[in-house]
């Protein structure tokens, strides 16, 4: 069976949680979807991140799309705990559609009828079992940023005492 939807968002970090804000506030007739990989949206800012990391930029730069925050928009440096707090309030004020545990293995585009298949494996985090999902697609926007897999050039690093 495919599911369709009219867009498919693959990653839910920043990026992507923020062009489904915008659906959510300007388009509320589309059906989108973020695919998510992980365990939680956001999971870079929330587990990949150097102990007591702080934002040290106008709070403007850092709100989710619609998103409004009372504080001094110039107040610079605060911790990323509270941030969370306020981003997944907002995402589960404007209730944005995503699925957990989603790992996005192909996407094809039939040229002949103009939409994409995503073939995703998603694991049930109470058992671990697999299973192939797919969806079918208008549209197909990749947020998977650019740490997703992390490289270290070998030229440059070698070169580096120790």
């Amino acid at each position: 069976m495919i599911t369709t939807k009219n867009t498919i968002i693959v990653g839910g970090g920043h990026a992507g949680v923020n062009l489904a804000c915008i659906l959510a506030i300007n388009e509320p007739s589309v059906d989108y979807l973020i695919l998510e990989r992980d365990d939680s949206l956001l999971v870079k800012w929330r587990e990949y991140r150097w102990e007591k990391f702080n934002l040290n930029t106008a709070i403007k730069y850092s709100l989710l799309y619609g998103q409004r925050d009372e504080r001094d928009e110039w107040l610079l440096e605060r911790s990323i705990e509270g941030e969370l707090e306020r981003w997944d309030a907002h995402i589960a004020k404007l209730c944005i559609r995503h699925r957990l545990h989603s790992n996005v293995k192909n996407i094809e585009k039939n040229e002949e009828k103009d939409v994409f298949t995503v073939t995703v494996e998603e694991t049930d985090p109470s058992n671990g079992n697999e299973s192939i999902v797919k969806y079918q697609s208008d549209n197909v926007v990749v947020c998977n940023g650019y740490y997703d897999k992390p490289t270290c050039p070998l030229a440059i690093a070698d070169g580096i005492p120790v």
